[in-house]
């Protein structure tokens, strides 16, 4: 039988450490963002639109509603105050999953 050494191929402590982090990330960090941040995105209000219900409360547009329903980048529906508390915690649409911020 034979005996193969493989000192100075693999480290095996330098393999089970945990990596350490860049001093400057370049990596787009997805931290939450503050409702005031969202706010300042500017959606344009829609007053009408083909899509009938918000995809994140499940809740029927109502013709009342004129000012409370946007349209996101990608151009899906929702109401201001649910797609604001969902970008306060993730940066894309609740629908397709496209990169809104």
């Amino acid at each position: 039988m034979t005996n193969y050494l493989f000192e100075g191929v693999f480290d095996q402590d330098e393999a089970l450490s945990m990596p350490t982090a860049p001093e400057n990330p370049t990596v787009d960090v997805d931290l939450p963002l503050t409702h005031e941040e969202v706010m300042t995105l500017n959606f344009p209000s829609v007053i009408t639109s083909k899509e009938s219900q918000c995809w994140v409360c499940t809740e029927e547009f109502e013709e009342s509603q004129n000012g409370a329903i946007t349209q996101i980048t990608c151009g899906h529906v929702y109401h201001v105050h649910c797609i604001t508390a969902w970008l306060c915690v993730r940066r894309t649409c609740p629908l397709c999953r496209l990169k809104v911020i």
